[in-house]
């Protein structure tokens, strides 16, 4: 039995196309004829014609207006207006739909009412939806129709679907497990639209009700001429083979533009495309003596809609005529154009062609269908049949009346029993059904198949009272249970399907039938699943007949920012950027630097400093803010309780105990240094530098005094200091420009590759062969020891700090919103830490723990 999903009528209309975050910043068709000419249509509403459906019913008519539901630039890939994607086609189902919105954007958009083929997902990064995991056979679900199943093959079926019987509610029951022949595994019947292919019946099967897909609701695979637009490989698709009228026999459009139409002749008027129905209509005829000019006639008028020599029609024949009979008939020897009448001008020459340029035209085939013919060399060709439709006539001409539909083989048709006593007849133009009118065949207990379904003495004819062949003390306990007294071969009423005491497997029953479950299995016991955590918050369930497996149906514990462990890996807040300040402070932070992550220092505007290092390392106030106070750029410490703060207003500011800071005097002509260092284990402890008129670089061997030093001729502003120590200093400057400080003292210009000149804001290095640069625009460079190279950067943002923990292991920050750039020693990324708060600046303990300070006051520790 076939069931058949009703198809509908398609139209087609196409419209023509005339928690808080991490970030930082520094500063805020070729021409064709009109041999297909219709009559003027202008309108926006199309007449589809009845287009039957696969079941013989569907016909029905539309108007459609060209702008009704689709905006006229979706498909033209980019997105415009209210659309919410475009990726230039009209592709259902490839995460943007063919009316430009999402396939899915969320789990039920992709959800099927089938519980055992597991859960569809929608996945956002794609908006596709992904297919689920089946469930395993015997899993409990609920049947379509109502009531408890279990999961067989991948579909919902009854308890007794697969036993070779037919019991309500199943349709068919043919024992396999097979979804490619008539009886599905959940003993429903196949039909077009399951999902699966009917091998026997079906091309394709997609279990959808899209006919614009390879596989249209006929089950039929897509082919042009089908009568239904294949989506990205056919402009329309009207069902015939008939050109010029608005779709060719390649399903494309007749015409799409007024150029399609033109045949070059001014004086027949403008031939134009009707959008509405792309078909070319006639121009209009200017007057006979308007001038026109063409190839042949460079200078002449209009002659009976032709363009002609001004001398045509006196019966002289001169330059550039061909010949002048002075009439105006086009089916002589001679064109009212004085030209000699040729194949392929447009026009029957009588008594010697038959057409010239002519449309196809119906014609009537020697099997009495309507056919197709073509004007080829100005011959009409022979007439083409069409194809074979079920329709009780030869259509092709070939091989008999309804040739491939297979009318009147045997077949079983929706009764009662599975005989083969119908005959197919034709449902509609493509499709057939088994017409079986006579009586259902019943089976009874007499050892045969009566009933045609290959099972002898289904329905137990004859039986149905309870029986019981097992121990009388356990009848009725745990899993045993009566049988029933059943017809079997030859007639012989038997206790059929009791269930007797068995050795106790694992499965949830009692099988030994002693009124203990699954004794022996430890059932129930806590463990961890196959979850997303490692926290054992599951129970050892059955997996099989001697086995147990965890079943963790919870939620997945994650990790969040408790510095507990939430997830039982034993690592703490992984994989997350955590605020630890406690909102002490909503001024900007503009830098952050520590020995351990328990002596982390952070300054910032008005003079504000944060510390941590109190009982159980929580960030404190070390000195409030003040408006009326100098903002404080950098900061540095020492692993010995050293900290030294410099800012505005040629600040230095070092850290005198018990949260005291003394201001160290320097020369009041750097207006404000942006960064302090030093190198500890060294005689170079310290070093500052800042802006002033030549660059500003200070330097102390002790806390004081502090002296200036002498730098390169050109160099401008200093914006931050690494180095290994004082025979080894980089200072990072602006216009391109990196001071060093080498052997002997001696400051020597380094400049970016290429002439670049972009402002480098921050240093970093793991040694004095691997040092980091990064700046204006998005620049990376890197130093080897011999020269600097610029490195292949993620953004265009301005980098302002950069920091790392190891040669493969190096952090920066650009001036976007909740992201920062890693290094894994190939190639530099950009990565989103999950907040909104843009960072100022970075710390990096080690390759697990990174110190980010931001604009609005945040600290977070960012473990990757």
């Amino acid at each position: 039995m076939h069931r058949n999903r009703r198809i509908g009528f398609v139209v087609v209309v196409v419209a023509a196309v005339g928690t808080a975050g991490c970030s930082l910043a520094l500063f805020d068709e070729p021409p064709g004829g009109d041999a297909g000419d219709t009559a003027d249509d202008d309108g926006a509403d199309v007449d589809v014609g009845d287009t039957d459906g696969a079941d013989g019913d569907a016909d029905a008519d539309a108007d459609v207006d060209a702008d009704a539901d689709v905006s006229p630039t979706c498909g033209n890939g980019t997105v415009e207006g209210e659309e919410e994607c475009d990726d230039g086609n009209h592709t259902d189902g490839d995460g943007c739909d063919g009316d430009c919105s999402w396939t899915c954007s969320a789990d039920e958009h992709c959800r099927d009412d089938e519980d055992c083929n597991g859960e569809e997902i929608c996945q956002l990064a794609t908006h596709t939806c992904a297919a689920g995991t089946p469930e395993p056979d015997g899993t409990e679900c609920e049947l379509l129709e109502g009531g408890t199943g279990t999961c067989r093959g991948g579909l919902c079926a009854s308890e007794d679907c697969g036993d070779g019987e037919v019991q309500e509610p199943e349709e068919c029951d043919d024992g396999n497990d097979d979804n490619t022949d008539g009886c599905l595994t959940n003993c429903l019947e196949a039909y077009c639209g399951d999902g699966n292919v009917w091998a026997s019946e079906e091309e394709c099967d997609d279990g959808n009700d899209v006919d614009t897909d390879d596989c249209p609701t006929t089950c039929e695979e897509a082919y042009c001429g089908d009568g239904y637009v294949w989506a990205g490989e056919e402009e329309c698709d009207d069902g015939n083979d008939v050109n010029d009228d608005g779709c060719d026999d390649d399903c494309s459009w007749s015409c799409s533009e007024d150029v399609h139409c033109d045949d070059g002749e001014p004086c027949n008027g403008a031939e134009s495309c009707a959008l509405a129905t792309h078909t070319c209509r006639d121009g209009t005829e200017p007057g006979d003596g308007t001038p026109c000019a063409t190839t042949l006639v460079p200078v002449g008028i209009c002659r009976g809609g032709s363009c002609a020599s001004a001398s045509c029609g006196d019966g002289l024949v001169t330059e550039p005529e061909e010949c002048d009979d002075t009439n105006l008939d086009n089916t002589d020897a001679c064109l009212n154009n004085c030209r000699n009448a040729s194949c392929g001008d447009g026009f029957v020459w009588d008594d010697h062609e038959a057409c010239d340029g002519d449309p196809d035209r119906s014609c009537a085939t020697g099997c009495g269908s309507t056919g197709v013919q073509s004007c080829v060399g100005c011959v009409w060709e022979a007439c083409r049949p069409p194809a074979e439709i079920c329709n009780g006539l030869d259509d092709d001409c070939e091989a008999g009346v309804d040739n491939g539909f297979d009318i009147g083989a045997p077949c079983d048709g929706p009764d009662g029993d599975l005989c083969a006593d119908g005959r197919r007849a034709c449902d509609g133009p493509t499709a057939t059904r088994c017409e079986d009118p006579g009586p259902d065949l019943l089976e009874i207990c007499d050892n045969s198949d009566n009933d045609c379904d290959g099972v002898t003495d289904e329905g137990n004819p004859g039986g149905g009272a309870a029986c019981y062949d097992g121990p009388g003390d356990t009848r009725g306990r745990g899993e045993c249970r009566d049988g029933t007294l059943t017809c079997v071969a030859g007639g012989m009423l038997s206790c059929v399907g009791s269930v007797l005491p068995q050795a106790e497997v694992c499965n949830g029953l009692d099988d030994d039938c002693d009124d203990d479950t699954d004794d022996g299995f430890n059932v129930g016991a806590a463990c961890d699943g196959p979850d997303g955590d490692l926290c054992p918050d599951g129970r050892r369930v059955c997996n099989g007949p001697s086995a147990t497996r965890c079943e963790d149906p919870g939620p997945d514990l994650v990790e969040i920012c408790n510095t507990l462990d939430d997830d039982c890996d034993t690592r703490i807040d992984e994989g997350l950027c955590c605020r630890v300040d406690g909102g002490l402070t909503t001024q900007s932070l503009y830098g952050i630097f520590g020995s351990a992550a328990d002596n982390i220092w952070a300054v910032g505007a008005g003079g504000q400093i944060l510390h941590t290092g109190g009982p159980g390392g929580a960030w404190l106030v070390a000195r409030a803010y003040d408006p009326s106070l100098f903002h404080l750029q950098d900061v540095w410490c020492s692993s010995g309780g050293g900290m030294w703060a410099v800012g505005d207003e040629h600040t230095i500011l070092v850290h005198g105990g018990t949260y005291v800071f003394n201001p160290i005097s320097v020369d009041a002509g750097t207006p404000f240094f942006r960064a302090v260092f030093g190198a500890a284990g060294t005689t170079f402890p310290l070093a500052a530098a800042g802006v002033a008129t030549g660059g500003a670089w200070y330097s102390a061997r002790t806390v004081s005094p502090w002296t200036a030093e002498t730098l390169p001729a050109g160099t401008t502003a200093l914006n931050d200091l690494w180095g290994t120590g004082s025979m080894d200093l980089w200072a990072a400057a602006d216009d391109g420009r990196l001071v060093h400080r080498g052997p002997g003292g001696v400051y020597a210009n380094h400049f970016l590759p290429a002439g670049a000149t972009n402002d480098v804001l921050a240093l970093w290095g793991s040694g004095s062969s691997n040092i980091w640069a990064v700046g204006w625009g998005g620049g990376i460079w890197h130093w080897d020891g011999t020269s600097w190279t610029a490195v292949a950067s993620p953004t265009t943002s301005n980098i302002t700090d950069v920091w790392g923990s190891s040669p493969l292991d190096v952090w920066a920050v650009p001036a976007m919103t909740g992201r920062l750039i890693h290094y894994d020693g190939t190639a530099w990324n950009l990565v989103s830490t999950g907040i909104g708060e843009q960072i100022m600046a970075i710390w990096v303990l080690d390759r697990n723990n990174l110190w980010l300070a931001g604009r609005n006051g945040g600290i977070y520790r960012y473990r990757p």
